[in-house]
């Protein structure tokens, strides 16, 4: 992917869940890298999200673990 510089915002819902915002500013605005990174973010906006929710799924049972055993 190109250099970018990105953050990613958790928004708590009312419901209990979180939204997940990425926001991306390409540092090259070249018509390749641009190609390359909207090739890229249609791959990540499929896959993502189960990929995603599963790495959170286990950081949060592994954070579970550690508070419980302090």
């Amino acid at each position: 992917m190109p250099r970018s510089l990105e953050t990613i915002e958790f928004v708590p819902l009312d419901d209990g869940g979180t939204s997940i915002y990425w926001r991306v500013k390409l540092e090259d605005r070249a018509e390749e890298a641009v190609r390359h990174f909207e090739a890229v973010t249609a791959f990540l906006e499929t896959n993502v999200p189960e990929l995603w929710g599963k790495a959170l799924e286990g950081a949060l049972e592994e954070d579970g673990v550690a508070r419980a055993e302090r």
